[in-house]
């Protein structure tokens, strides 16, 4: 992780964090152990997506009713 440090010039306090973030479901598939994934933060990751995407067009459209406001932020999401 220190390579990885180093080219993006940044510190990280919390190195399992960052191990976890960028550790794919299918690394503990193929190898037959369970372990840490980053599927738990991408869950979290999309539910602040949606909730910072939702605010925005909240307030941005604010004569859209909430089917219109939903496409919107599927539409974006999905993007």
């Amino acid at each position: 992780m220190e390579s990885l440090e180093s080219i993006l010039g940044h510190h990280f306090r919390q190195l399992r964090l960052l191990t976890e973030a960028l550790t794919h479901a299918s690394v503990s598939y193929e190898s037959q152990r369970s372990g840490i994934d980053n599927q738990r933060l991408e869950f979290l990751g999309d539910a602040v997506l949606q909730l910072t995407l939702s605010h925005l067009l909240f307030h941005q459209l604010p004569q859209a009713d909430e089917g219109v406001l939903t496409k919107a932020r599927a539409q974006l999401v999905s993007t």
